[in-house]
């Protein structure tokens, strides 16, 4: 398994990837490589291996495919963050969305030019291509003409019951870019005099709001503030998934998203949705959890989504042509 993303800050696709290693049933038959100052202390039991002198690019792309040609020839290399070192040929690749080709201002120039030269090469050269969703997986093929194998995601918590101490306080999760559309968020909570914690990177643009913000990364205190709100809101614009409406969802709280189409494929009649042009559509839909009947059935709903995804998610990825397989343990939730 390819750990550059324990080198890295921990934001979704690194919790993605945490979660996945910490999930495979028989550890014994994987190995992380990763950097020489990486910390290991989180995994204890799945075997890591320290690789090379450097971190970051370079590794990745030069130390870690070397260090595969010359000790572990026939291994296969399995990458969860979407980029893979385009110099090994037994690449299995996740990639979440093809965001980077579908709108160029939501990253940096130079974010854009990395991922518009590598990624078509390793999705070429790739043995399996996994994404998270059906909609990710007919991006792929539009935009990279590539085929893929969808992986739904699961909750990093386990269902637990709702919590009774409620506060009239909604949380959002994300960093603030364009297309988590943080901003909207800001300014419709502020427009409506709602307390809104932001779980992310903090930024300067936050300063002029009366709104609650902090970063905060661990799962613990997540799992704490998301079951402490009234309901968890996401006004994303695009993406392959969206974990954290499931993680409220397995915590018992409501959910309130954009109305995308990865949304309502991953969440169905589970969720309350709102149309991203008015701020009127996300009053109302707020204005709906006031009626305790219908908080508690969209809380019930919720759990349902939760079971419906993991019954329908693979439990196992096999690549019988190259004699591979993987299995990731579901059974906990």
């Amino acid at each position: 398994i390819n750990g550059k993303f324990l080198d890295q800050n921990l934001t979704g696709v690194q919790r993605y990837a945490n979660d996945f290693c910490a999930d495979l049933k028989f550890k014994d038959n994987f190995t992380i490589l990763v950097p020489r100052a990486v910390d290991l202390a989180n995994f204890n039991n799945i075997k890591v291996k320290k690789v090379g002198f450097f971190h970051g690019f370079f590794w990745e792309q030069f130390e870690l495919p070397l260090y595969l040609y010359l000790k572990q020839k026939n291994r296969y290399l399995l990458n969860l963050c979407n980029i893979a070192p385009i110099f090994y040929k037994k690449n299995i690749v996740t990639l979440h969305d093809v965001a980077f080709l579908r709108n160029s201002k939501w990253f940096s120039w130079k974010f854009r030019l990395f991922y518009k030269l590598f990624i078509p090469i390793i999705i070429r050269r790739a043995i399996k291509v996994l994404t998270d969703s059906d909609f990710s997986k007919r991006e792929i093929y539009e935009t990279l003409k590539a085929d893929s194998e969808v992986f739904y995601l699961r909750s990093t918590f386990q269902s637990t019951p709702p919590s009774s101490s409620k506060k009239n306080i909604f949380i959002t999760i994300g960093s603030n870019n364009f297309r988590k559309n943080t901003n909207f968020l800001f300014d419709a909570f502020t427009e409506l005099r709602l307390k809104l914690i932001i779980v992310g990177q903090s930024s300067k643009n936050l300063k002029g709001y009366n709104n609650i913000k902090f970063n905060c990364y661990s799962d613990i205190e997540l799992k704490n503030e998301i079951l402490n709100s009234k309901a968890l809101v996401s006004a994303s614009l695009y993406g392959g998934f969206n974990l954290p409406p499931l993680e409220a969802q397995s915590l018992g709280v409501p959910i309130i998203l954009s109305d995308i189409p990865v949304h309502r494929e991953v969440y169905g009649n589970s969720a309350l949705y709102f149309n991203l042009e008015s701020l009127d559509d996300l009053n109302a839909a707020i204005n709906k959890l006031n009626c305790k009947k219908f908080y508690s059935n969209l809380v019930t709903k919720g759990y349902a989504n939760v079971r419906r995804l993991i019954k329908y998610r693979n439990n196992y990825i096999k690549l019988k042509k190259y004699g591979v397989e993987f299995n990731v343990n579901i059974n906990k939730e």
